[in-house]
């Protein structure tokens, strides 16, 4: 067994006996029985209006909410082969956009609540799992040669099965009681756990299910490549073969998972037990994911329930074969950059069964994705134990709580491009080892009181919060290897290694808080709400390193009012504004820093240096978002239809950017807060009971989200380029620039008129990435014994620019043993001789519709069964249709790609591609 898991299994094991020990509880064994008759709709309007959601530091029922928030529960979570805790409510939650970084098992995850507010920082939310806030870092070190930049998701190490609820905080009133790491809104995570007065109850699932590719690109086939060869007098060397290249690197993709839980209670206490194992090919040879997940939550009761004690343990290993891409292209590219260029008159491999070889610069993918050793290993352990105790004997309505949690994570990952191939050759085998950590350390406590004053209720809640972050890692990378027998375990084996390939780091960062909240309730009419945090963290100027951030907000309940119609059962006006602030820089920023990295030829030697990197900067301070949120919540025909609106205005300042250092600096830039944005929408959430009875049931849904993310003001910057473009002699060159006044993400570039086969005289404005608004639209239907749902998703408008398409369109391409996409050849000549112009040519509609979620299930009879209280078998469907003008993979895009500290947004830079999957699902709940 690995060393590092078996230290984190030991550790578990101390824990959980602890806990074990502790508990001393006999578990009542009850039964239940449950009718089948139709719900009435005073239930379903009782059962909304008491519906309890979570919020930051406690719960509060839905009706009595005063902030934005969504709630997505375990049986509306998305199905299928869902890998990652965010994909579970992708798409079922209006002002969420979740889109995954890449097709690839295990890829990163981008999550925006509202469309983001920052343009260097992060604009990821903050993660709360079982009240712990946890660290979201990527720590997969950086790619080695080809390797490239995959990014993972750190959330993959919590398993989705053990999920019973995500709620998203979206506005300032709801995320201001988390301060400094609000902005971006807060996910709240909340785990499963076992049921109070129930025997032990033994749950199994079992899912394998089979991806494909859902959309190949339309290359030039063998036939194609030759007639085109043919038509322009070229003399390329044409084979004899007839290969798809594409065909050739993917497959089908076969997943299996296995997930076992145990769990029960006492009216004194609960707890859950549980095991996953997941076991993910790639739609691409050579690629998929392994991961192992344990997870334990035990709650007990003493002291004659004043005292309750809960703790949580989460053990994980994931291992990653990852595929050799890049996600920003480059002149020889990764894999998927070949598969497009590689010539389909030639054979995967020659005739003396070697991989056949055009150049270095155009490299066989087959060889690339099976020859290419790159690893990665990630281990998680996650804990944190909470005691609350009721103080009711010193005041009515008083009780204390303490939470105190540990997080950490470790990747090493591991790479060999073997020097007989042509990743490899000129460096006669590239061997490298590169580890990264990140681990915090949390204690919250704080106090809770609820009384009643002159006939309304009072909730008020004080606490203290303090976390620690630390990050470490470090690597070494080794050339001019004798053998490739050894592949990446004898970095001591390379004959050479290079200046800046050795490297190592560690930093560590603090923050310290303290809060409050009152929640008022004025006779069921009138709710009010207001937040006070003030938070310190390391990571600012000695001068700012303290920020308040309040919130206020009010609910009007209108339905108690008699000019309200009666068809309203509920109706609810509510109003919030808040400041939240956002911190996600690196750590050291404000101090004056040096480090490696200059390099100088001394004595015909090359020598590493030091040099300054950036300045001190004592006035370093929070970017700050003041939030202004308007809604109206509403339930009628007795809950049969319900839904909210909500309108909001975002505005960021003092935003984190890089700026030149003042003379006499001798480092050149440094960071500043110079900048600011605006961000506007609206977030619309209908849901309709359309039939309710005990044969038929059909509930539809509808989500609706508009935000846009505007440029206010860039400091000393006239403007910030960013969106690189890739291949076909654009190095160098720009997609997109953010500019005062315009949304982040616009495109600039010149008119392309196809009648005339002309440019504009001047670049202007020719995309926005942004779209105009995104929606989901879910139909359940219940019949006898069967289930099925039916989720679409889709987006209108914004842009994409398709850089696959500009690439690969060139005549040139041809002369070099290059493919070309078929398209292409429906240009004028002289467009296919001359090298591609970035212009609105290749900017095309990102509008889509996506048949994304399909369920069927049916419930087995397991009436006078030995072993069986309930089975459930079930088909999914993931992806399963797509609607778009889009001609790339997928208009869906997401990448890393950055220029100047500012992401780019819409730009398709040939990444590993998105998955249809068709999965068979098989649930036991065992006697």
């Amino acid at each position: 067994m690995n060393q590092n898991l078996r230290r984190v299994l030991s550790s578990t094991t101390l824990w959980c006996s602890m806990l074990l020990l502790g508990s001393q509880v006999a578990y009542a064994q009850s039964e239940g029985e449950g009718g089948d008759d139709a719900m009435s709709q005073a239930d379903m309007l009782f059962e909304q209006l008491e519906e309890v959601v979570v919020i930051g530091y406690g719960t509060q029922k839905k009706k009595d909410l005063t902030g934005s928030s969504a709630q997505v529960s375990a049986e509306d979570f998305n199905g299928g082969v869902v890998t990652s805790p965010e994909l579970l409510i992708q798409g079922k939650a209006a002002g969420i956009t979740i889109t995954p970084t890449n097709g690839e098992p295990g890829g990163g995850v981008s999550v925006r609540v509202r469309g983001g507010t920052s343009i260097s920082s992060s604009n990821e939310p903050l993660y709360v799992i079982d009240g712990m806030p946890i660290q979201s870092a990527n720590t997969l070190p950086g790619g080695t040669g080809q390797t490239g930049g995959s990014q993972r998701n750190p959330l993959s190490r919590l398993n989705p099965n053990d999920i019973e609820s995500i709620t998203v905080l979206k506005d300032a009133s709801a995320t201001a009681i988390y301060g400094a790491r609000g902005a971006n809104g807060v996910v709240l995570i909340t785990t499963k756990k076992g049921k109070g007065g129930s025997a032990m109850a033994v749950d199994y699932n079992y899912q394998v299910s089979a991806s494909t590719l859902a959309k190949k690109l339309d290359l030039l086939t063998a036939d194609e490549y030759r007639a085109a060869v043919n038509r322009f007098g070229l003399g390329n060397t044409l084979g004899n073969a007839d290969t798809d290249w594409q065909d050739e690197v993917f497959q089908t993709g076969v997943a299996q998972q296995h997930n076992l839980s145990l769990s029960g209670g006492s009216a004194e206490g609960n707890y859950r037990l549980s095991l996953g194992y997941l076991d993910q090919d790639g739609i691409v040879i050579n690629s998929g994911t392994e991961r192992f997940t344990s997870r334990l939550s035990m709650n007990q009761k003493t002291l004659d329930g004043k005292l309750t004690l809960s703790g949580n343990i989460n053990v994980s290993q994931q291992d990653d074969n990852l595929t050799p891409y890049q996600q920003t292209g480059g002149f020889e590219g990764g894999l998927f950059t070949n598969v497009m260029k590689m010539n389909p008159t030639l054979p995967v491999y020659d005739a003396d069964g070697n991989y056949t070889f055009v150049s270095n610069s155009v490299r066989n993918p087959v060889q690339a994705a099976l020859e290419i050793d790159d690893v990665a290993r990630t281990t998680g352990i996650t804990m944190n134990g909470t005691a609350r105790l009721d103080l009711g004997d010193v005041l009515e309505g008083l009780s204390a709580t303490a939470n105190t949690g540990y997080d950490t994570y470790n990747t090493l990952r591991k790479t060999y491009l073997p020097k007989a191939t042509p990743y490899g050759v000129a460096d006669n085998g590239v061997a490298s080892q590169k580890y990264g950590q990140v681990s915090s350390q949390v204690l919250e406590t704080y106090l809770n009181y609820d009384a009643e004053v002159a006939g309304n209720m009072l909730n008020f809640m004080a606490g203290y919060s303090w976390q620690e972050n630390n990050y470490e890692g470090f690597g070494a990378t080794a050339y001019e290897f004798v053998t490739d027998n050894y592949s990446f375990n004898n970095l001591d084996g390379g004959g050479r290694a290079q200046l800046g390939d050795k490297y190592s780091y560690r930093g560590q960062s603090r923050l310290v808080s303290f809060y409050t909240r009152a929640n008022y309730d004025i006779g069921g009419k009138l709710m009010l709400t207001g937040t006070v945090r003030r938070d310190g963290s390391s990571k600012f100027g000695a001068d700012n390193k303290w920020g308040i951030f309040p919130s206020f907000a009010a609910a009007l309940r209108l339905s108690e009012f008699d000019f309200v119609p009666e068809a309203f059962s509920d109706l609810k006006l509510r109003a919030g504004w808040g400041v939240v602030g956002n911190e996600a820089i690196g750590e050291y920023q404000s101090i004056a820093r040096i480090g490696t990295g200059s390099n100088a030829v001394i004595g015909g030697s090359t020598t590493s240096g030091t040099g300054y990197l950036n300045p001190a900067n004592p006035g370093l301070r929070w970017e700050s978002t003041a939030s202004t949120n308007i809604g109206l919540d509403w339930e009628m025909n007795g809950g049969k239809f319900y839904g909210s609106l909500d309108l909001f205005q975002k505005n960021t300042s003092d935003l984190l950017l890089t700026v030149p250092a003042p003379a006499p600096s001798v480092a050149p830039t440094l960071l500043a807060n110079v900048g600011a944005t605006s961000n506007t929408g609206f977030d619309l959430m209908l849901n309709y009971a359309l039939m309710s009875s005990s044969d038929f049931g059909w509930d539809i849904g509808f989500n609706l989200s508009r935000s846009r993310l505007v440029v206010e003001d860039l400091g000393t910057n006239s403007e910030i380029l960013t969106a690189p473009i890739s291949g076909a002699g654009q190095s160098g060159a720009f997609a997109q620039k953010l500019v005062v006044g315009e949304a982040y993400g616009t495109f600039y570039g010149l008119v392309y008129d196809a009648s005339s086969n002309t440019y504009g005289d001047e670049a202007e404005v020719i995309g926005l990435a942004q779209p105009d608004f995104t929606y989901g639209f879910l139909n359940t239907f219940s019949f006898g014994k069967f289930n099925a749902s039916v989720f679409f998703r889709g987006q209108q408008g914004g842009s994409v620019f398709n850089n696959t398409a500009m690439e690969y369109t060139t005549l040139d391409n041809l002369n070099t043993n290059i493919n070309l996409l078929a398209p292409a050849l429906d240009f004028s000549d002289d467009m296919l001789t001359s090298t591609p112009t970035y212009s609105s040519q290749w900017i095309e509609d990102a509008s889509f519709l996506r048949l994304d979620n399909l369920n069927i299930s049916y419930n087995v009879d397991v009436e006078g069964s030995q072993w069986l209280n309930s089975a459930v078998v079930g088909l999914s469907g993931q992806n399963l249709l797509l609607l778009t003008n889009y001609t790339g993979y997928d208009p869906e895009v997401n990448t890393s790609a950055s220029a100047n500290g500012a992401p780019s947004l819409g730009v398709d830079y040939t990444n590993y591609p998105r998955a249809r999957t068709i999965a068979l699902n098989v649930k036991f709940n065992l006697k």
